[in-house]
């Protein structure tokens, strides 16, 4: 998540600024395979089809973990795929991925 000069924390405590093209995870090593989905968007656009049912324009990203020995781990993050067509406007197309 992008963390800006107004981000504050549960506290009210201002939060360090990030770039918004960086993608942190926190693994927590198991050698039981776990996973997650994570799901991003701009939080702003919607559009609608020819029913006026919402369309949601959004991607996702499979992103996996298993320790396979005593000093190694397997993390897993799969390519961006986008739901309902384009991808939002703003999406990043490149990022630095931090473990």
């Amino acid at each position: 998540m992008y963390v800006d000069a107004d981000t504050k924390d549960a506290y009210g405590r201002r939060k360090n600024n990030r770039n918004s093209d960086e993608l942190i995870l926190r693994v927590y090593a198991d050698r039981a395979p776990s996973g997650f989905t994570l799901y991003e968007d701009d939080g702003e656009t919607l559009d609608y089809d020819s029913t006026e049912r919402p369309i949601y324009r959004y991607r996702s990203t499979e992103l996996k973990q298993q320790q396979i020995g005593a000093d190694t781990v397997k993390v897993t993050i799969a390519a961006a795929t986008n739901v309902n067509g384009s991808t939002f406007s703003g999406a990043v197309t490149t990022r630095q991925n931090n473990l």
